[in-house]
């Protein structure tokens, strides 16, 4: 179905609105990236910059 009159008549009976809702604004980066990174096992909370971040052995899991 692409024809506008069918589908504003569906939409109509089922109460849903013609128009879509209005897009939200871009949110930007956040300023400062070592506030999002946390790392985290058994033991201990890693919080810091990303280019600490513990190394991971994937073999070892």
């Amino acid at each position: 179905m692409t024809e506008p009159g069918p589908i504003r008549k569906i939409l109509t009976h089922l109460g849903e609105p013609l128009e879509p809702p209005p897009v939200s604004p871009v949110r930007g980066p956040p300023t400062d990236w070592g506030e999002l990174i946390q790392a985290h096992d058994d033991r201990a909370i890693f919080q810091g910059r990303i280019d600490e971040l513990p190394v991971i052995d994937i073999h070892s899991l």
